[in-house]
């Protein structure tokens, strides 16, 4: 279980794939933001398997706990494919800008960039 689960390393394998927008775009599918929660707020972020579903279903956000559900996917190709579009068309919630489904452009600097870096691979290094 835990971080050594297949979809967790799954997960992290297609998340070290990603560019930085679509990091950012996780972020804001998972947390509402595209920004990490500053370490004081105490969220962390979880994935949670979602039994019972498969390649044919999308995963699940829920912004108020930083958590992610995902489907037991057979392959990695198909969990990038589920997890891009999910993340780039689910977009009801942005507390970055406006929860009305529009999720606006953001700039990100090199050093916004590296922070969302950082904060993923500290994730993944804690076992989540």
């Amino acid at each position: 279980g835990g971080a050594t689960h297949p979809t967790a390393v799954m997960f992290w394998k297609v998340v070290a794939g990603m560019s930085n927008e679509d990091r950012g775009a996780l972020l804001a599918f998972a947390w509402g933001r595209r920004r990490m929660p500053a370490e004081n707020s105490g969220a962390q972020f979880k994935i949670s398997l979602m039994t019972g579903m498969n390649d044919g279903h999308l995963p699940a956000s829920h912004t108020c706990f930083f958590q992610i559900d995902l489907p037991r996917y057979s392959e990695e190709d198909v969990m990038r494919e589920k997890l891009l579009y999910a993340i780039h068309s689910c977009v009801s919630i942005d507390n970055d800008g406006r929860a009305d489904g529009v999720l606006f452009s953001v700039e990100e600097t090199e050093d916004d960039a590296q922070v969302v870096q950082d904060a993923l691979d500290e994730t993944a290094e804690e076992g989540v």
